[in-house]
């Protein structure tokens, strides 16, 4: 029995001792000229060359040369660093790792430690150097990525506003908001994201002005995020949303930084994506898509006629055809006499019923406009244009459609691009498909349904604890909602 006993206690003792072996983490793979050849075998890309140094004690040093030719600057390799690091090796006698960080007079010498940090810093444009005498490898900053200057950016016209744009580099575009707000109370953090891709992530700020409770937020939901890559800003957007599905855009997008600014001095904040050539704006609401970037070039009484044009454009594209849909098939006794006699004449020997009819007429319309936008940008609005008339006029001529339709479509796909938001102009064209089938189903009753409806669920969403309907519901300042003051009071966003 004893012996027994004796025989367990052992046995766990062995379990534990064996568990915490496996617990202990692997240590990091050695650096050599054999590894780091190993680890870029299949790329072409990257340059392995190893050059031969004499010490003063004729002693040879060799050093390996690893960066890659398209993401660092070739130039100042040849020019700068092989020259000296020729004479710190020439005037020593014997080479050693405290020389090397003493006596390095150029840029910063970094030391690297494993093999997974090699392959990121040659892949973002820095030069590894490994001295095998030494084995040790480090890595110098002579990053020069491709780039482009900054020019207007296509999606928003500039017509009185500055013409610089957001390009693809993170670093220039921090640079551009901080031309414009040359203060350290603009504050700016960096993330990377991607166990693959590494992607740089910026975040901006006003703390004086912003609440800071949704800093907190953003900065956490940012540190969360947990993938392989991260490639564009509406990615980022959806996996920084507290709803995994919503219908309305919770950002907004833009790639002029005199608007970013504006927006930041409104307590809002901006994310940056390197490789992304426009910034995520948050928090947002409803009224706030609707605002452009060249607002604030223009009059105030002016800008006012046009946030309340863009406003009743926001309602003609998603329910005029719903409501002409309704009146025409349930409610024709409410059509003036004169106008349902012409809509009687015009829609003789048309086959269709009108809610078939709009559906087809806006599907058409639809494909014109997404033909139009993956062509040039001249070929593609003469297609949007020249195309929706022609077809338009054969389909009437034809009798597939009444002109009463393609009018009321057409205006209803006008005051679609009365909108600056992108993101915002997709919702409402798949609204008004649900309104058209409601309308057709159910006549007026299921067009007053699906207004509700939308209703109901703008004034439960929120972004950042914010209601998206802001300012008109609640009602904290209504005279925000289509008016822009010359002089506007930054004040914290509750």
């Amino acid at each position: 029995m004893r012996f027994h006993k004796l025989i367990k206690k052992h046995s766990r003792v062995k379990n534990i001792v064996s568990a915490q072996q496996d617990t202990t983490e692997p240590k990091p793979e050695i650096i050599n000229h054999k590894t780091i050849t190993h680890l870029f075998s299949s790329c072409e890309d990257v340059i392995i060359e190893a050059i031969p140094f004499k010490e003063k004690s004729n002693d040879v040093e060799t050093v390996v040369f690893v960066y890659s030719p398209g993401l660092a600057d070739t130039e100042l390799i040849n020019k700068q660093i092989v020259p000296h690091l020729e004479d710190l090796i020439e005037n020593n006698e014997y080479l050693s790792k405290e020389i090397v960080k003493e006596e390095w007079k150029m840029s910063s010498l970094a030391f690297i430690e494993n093999k997974e940090q090699l392959a990121v810093e040659v892949f973002q444009g820095k030069l590894i150097l490994f001295f095998e005498k030494l084995d040790t490898c480090y890595q110098i900053n002579i990053a020069k990525p491709p780039q482009r200057n900054t020019e207007e950016t296509n999606s928003e016209v500039s017509i009185l506003g500055p013409r610089d744009g957001f390009i693809e580099s993170i670093s220039t575009n921090i640079a551009l908001i901080r031309k414009r707000l040359p203060t350290s109370s603009l504050k700016y953090e960096r993330f990377t994201i991607g166990a693959r891709s590494q992607t740089k992530v910026g975040l901006v700020y006003i703390d004086d002005i912003i609440n800071p409770e949704i800093v907190k937020e953003v900065q956490t939901r940012i540190s969360k995020i947990d993938v392989d890559t991260l490639f564009s800003s509406n990615q980022l957007a959806e996996i920084i949303s507290a709803r995994t599905f919503h219908i309305f855009p919770i950002f907004d997008y833009t790639g002029r930084p005199d608007f970013v600014v504006n927006s930041l001095m409104r307590g809002r904040f901006a994310i940056f994506i390197d490789g992304n050539p426009t910034a995520v704006v948050g928090p947002v609401n409803l009224f706030f898509l609707l605002k452009s970037a060249e607002d604030s070039e223009y009059f105030f009484v002016y800008n006012t006629f046009e946030r309340l044009l863009r406003l009743f454009g926001i309602l003609i594209a998603v329910f005029l055809p719903g409501f002409w849909i309704a009146l025409v098939t349930f409610h024709q006794d409410q059509i003036p006499i004169l106008l349902l006699a012409t809509l009687s004449t015009a829609r003789a020997g048309v086959p269709l019923p009108s809610p078939v009819e709009a559906l087809i007429m806006m599907g058409l319309f639809e494909l014109f406009r997404e033909a139009g936008a993956r062509l040039p940008i001249a070929v593609g609005q003469t297609l949007t244009v020249v195309g929706g008339l022609i077809i338009g006029d054969a389909a009437i001529r034809a009798g597939l459609t009444s002109p009463g339709m393609v009018v009321v479509i057409a205006t209803a796909l006008v005051a679609n691009f009365t909108l600056v938001n992108q993101s915002l102009i997709g919702v409402i064209s798949i609204l008004r498909f649900g309104v058209v089938i409601m309308a057709g189903f159910f006549g007026m009753f299921g067009f007053m349904i699906v207004g509700l409806m939308i209703i109901v669920y703008l004034a439960n969403l929120r972004t950042f604890g914010i209601p998206y309907l802001t300012p008109l519901f609640p009602m904290t300042s209504l005279k925000n909602l289509v008016t822009r003051t010359t002089r506007p009071s930054w004040k914290k966003i509750d």
